[in-house]
């Protein structure tokens, strides 16, 4: 295969990788769906010649793929195939004079199997280039030898703050605890994301010397050193990181308590709920608005009273959040069936309520979660708030829909892909990748929904054609395994 790989010059021609089913497909499937079935049948020496033309394919669609969706389904073909040669190709690319080709292959070969990748990898941290550096980084988080946790500690001292940041992100995927003394250093770093990575990276490697260590910094350190540190506590998922963010609640620092309190809400133990409800009578409204933010992201019983009661609040922001954080609080208890019949009663009742008053943001927040509820009263108002002039409810009303399941006329999703707001078109994007669950080769409503996302591929927002080209191969994905 080696004498037939194309050099990279080669693989932005015009004409390479055309796509014959370009009317019925997304763009690249004829790729992507030749090397599935080289992964299901294998190579053999009679196939040699058109294995080698997939695998080709496959590394050039990885390689000029305009859709990151494309480019990763291309890559995890490769590694299943597991065909040494791809290995070395791009071995080979990390040692090309581009840097934009050295930086693309060692991200490639964090995903491919192969001996001897860590130390080749390795090489490439002393790499002139910082974005070569940092994806080498990030590769040798991925790759999982915890012998490159030596190298990667010393590019938390690279001269580009990039560079530092991924190799911070990368200690906290291999999670080695020989790398906590550099990564406490590193959390007095300049670069803020510097410091976030490395906050998020100790929470992951959860040991006593880091947990003493950000207790402390916790009660005597400064505002941007006690930020930092409830950052990393909220990483930790274990009880004992309660206690030194409990008492960071009543720091003088609203920027201190507000943190604190996101933290703990990512910490699912039943006390954080009853902590982050004091914070409900904090002064700081910036406080209060992130303690109900938390609330609704515990999922925890409990939290849905305290967030009724937040619905009453001075504040009419603080109200618009807390009937925010009671849809996402809804969509976690509802699927998991953790709140008491009596709490979702309560909440109900408060829901009915605010369908009913005068302001119709906190109105049409209220239909969201009486949908979720399977509130049959709703469906109207759940009508009015996708074509709210708010267009957060009009986002999470079409996001209700997705999630909740329930029967919906197809046209709000296609309205939502011409909404004026990107994220609204994002969204809906988003949700046409699984509306439904039948599918037919010459189903008019495939056609109308493939029809509509092939248009988006052409939308003025990055995020939206990327969400559309995801969903139009996950639709065309779940066809196919359909077929017997």
């Amino acid at each position: 295969m080696s004498n037939r790989m194309e050099p990279v010059t080669a693989m932005h021609s015009p004409e390479a990788g055309t796509d014959s089913l370009a009317n019925s497909y997304p763009p690249g499937w004829d790729i992507l769906a030749a090397g599935r079935r080289l992964v299901r049948d294998g190579i053999c020496e009679d196939s040699r010649e058109d294995a080698d033309d997939v695998l080709s394919r496959l590394i050039r669609l990885y390689w000029e793929g305009e859709f990151s969706g494309q480019r990763k389904r291309a890559l995890e073909i490769l590694s299943a195939i597991g065909e040494p040669t791809v290995t070395g190709y791009f071995l080979d690319m990390a040692e090309s004079a581009s840097p934009d080709a050295r930086e693309r292959a060692a991200l490639a070969l964090s995903e491919l199997p192969g001996e001897n990748l860590p130390a080749r990898l390795r090489d490439l941290l002393d790499d002139p280039e910082a974005s070569v550096r940092a994806a080498a980084c990030l590769a040798l988080g991925n790759d999982g030898d915890l012998s490159s946790t030596g190298p990667l500690t010393e590019r938390l001292k690279d001269e580009s703050g990039k560079v530092r940041r991924c190799a911070a992100e990368a200690l906290g995927i291999l999670e080695d605890p020989a790398a906590v003394p550099a990564l406490l250093d590193a959390m007095d770093d300049l670069g803020i994301a510097v410091r976030k990575r490395t906050a998020e990276a100790l929470g992951r490697i959860a040991s006593p010397a880091v947990l003493k260590s950000l207790s402390e910094r916790l009660r005597t350190g400064g505002v941007s050193e006690k930020w930092n540190a409830a950052e990393a506590l909220a990483d930790w998922q274990t009880p004992e990181a309660v206690p030194p963010l409990a008492a960071a609640l009543h720091d003088e620092s609203p920027k201190v308590r507000k943190r604190a309190a996101y933290a703990l809400g990512h910490l699912p133990f039943p006390n954080t709920v009853e902590l982050l409800g004091e914070l409900l009578h904090d002064d700081s409204v910036e406080v209060r608005g992130r303690a109900v933010f938390g609330l609704g992201q515990t999922g925890a019983a409990g939290a849905g009273r305290l967030l009724v009661h937040a619905l009453t609040d001075e504040s009419r922001s603080i109200r618009k959040r807390a009937a925010d954080s009671l849809v996402s609080w809804l969509t976690h208890v509802v699927s998991a069936s953790t709140a008491a019949g009596g709490e979702l009663a309560e909440v109900r009742r408060a829901l009915n309520a605010l369908i009913q008053g005068e302001d119709e943001g906190l109105r049409h927040r209220a239909a969201l979660g009486l949908a979720i509820l399977g509130e049959s009263s709703s469906s109207e108002m759940m009508e009015e708030a996708l074509r709210s002039r708010d267009a957060t409810v009009r986002r999470k009303s079409i996001e209700v829909l997705a999630q909740t399941g329930r029967s919906v006329q197809l046209k709000f999703f296609l309205e939502g892909l011409v909404d004026a707001d990107p994220a609204v078109r994002r969204s809906a994007a988003v949700a046409l990748g699984t509306f439904g669950s039948e599918f037919s080769e010459d189903s008019e409503q495939e056609s109308v929904i493939e029809g509509a996302l092939s248009k988006a591929l052409e939308n003025e927002d990055a995020r939206v054609r990327e969400a559309a080209c995801e969903s139009w191969i996950e639709r065309i994905e779940r066809r196919e395994s359909m077929r017997p």
